[in-house]
């Protein structure tokens, strides 16, 4: 055999002997496994490990929640309307100013802030002229000064009648219902909610029409039933 081909062959399993020795270098290395836990990057070019999953929640629009629902949340919920169970889609509100939160179905009510009352307008109805609309007010006034003073305003153009009843989250108030005794008004109807809330009184007027009764009249009373007071 030529000494060239002797080389050659030499050459050629010192090679194949070092690939093999760098595959079993490979096959012996350990290989890293991926953290169970997520990694987050840090602003400043670092990473770190996530510690918790709670997220911090801004402090509701209209102050501190009692419910833990924050004003504006939305949420579905279920009523009894017309005998029949039916979903609804609510809005939170808290207004502290007023001392109060409340559930209202966004979808059949649209919601007017104003500096002294909250108001819940038919989204069928004109804003400036509303046939069904619910609206909270606050006084300062005690409870008693407040119901004789709407017993005394509502009784000039309408038969009332007074009782107490009872809201599942307010608890006992005077309920005063007002049917108009002007033959040309005959198809509207006023209920007043008078609830005290710690040194003041506040007053819930919802207003609805003869045929609306089961309707707006009824969504009213379930959403009076998730007022909660505040102060």
């Amino acid at each position: 055999m030529k000494r060239k081909t002797v080389y050659s062959i030499l050459t050629a399993l010192m090679m194949a002997a070092l690939v093999m020795t760098i595959i079993g270098c490979k096959k012996n290395t350990p290989t890293e496994t991926a953290s169970a836990e997520p990694v987050v990057i840090d602003i400043n070019g670092g990473t770190s490990d996530v510690v918790s999953s709670e997220v911090a929640t801004a402090d509701p629009v209209g102050g501190e929640s009692k419910t833990g629902r924050a004003d504006g949340e939305r949420f579905d919920g279920t009523i009894m309307l017309e005998g029949a169970e039916e979903t609804v889609h609510y809005e939170h509100i808290v207004n502290n100013d007023l001392g109060f939160e409340m559930d209202y179905e966004y979808e059949q009510l649209n919601r007017k802030t104003l500096a002294d009352r909250e108001i819940f307008i038919s989204v069928y109805d004109d804003e400036n002229d509303p046939s069904n609309y619910l609206e909270v007010s606050q006084s300062d006034l005690p409870v008693d000064t407040v119901i004789t003073n709407l017993r005394i305003e509502l009784s000039q153009k309408a038969d009332i009648e007074t009782e107490t009843r009872t809201l599942e989250n307010a608890g006992e108030v005077t309920y005063i219902e007002a049917s108009s005794k002007d033959g040309n008004m005959l198809n509207q109807m006023q209920s007043v909610y008078v609830i005290p809330a710690g040194n003041g009184t506040i007053v819930v007027r919802y207003h609805f029409s003869i045929e609306q009764a089961e309707g707006f009249a009824g969504r009213f009373r379930q959403m009076l039933d998730t007022l909660v007071l505040t102060k």
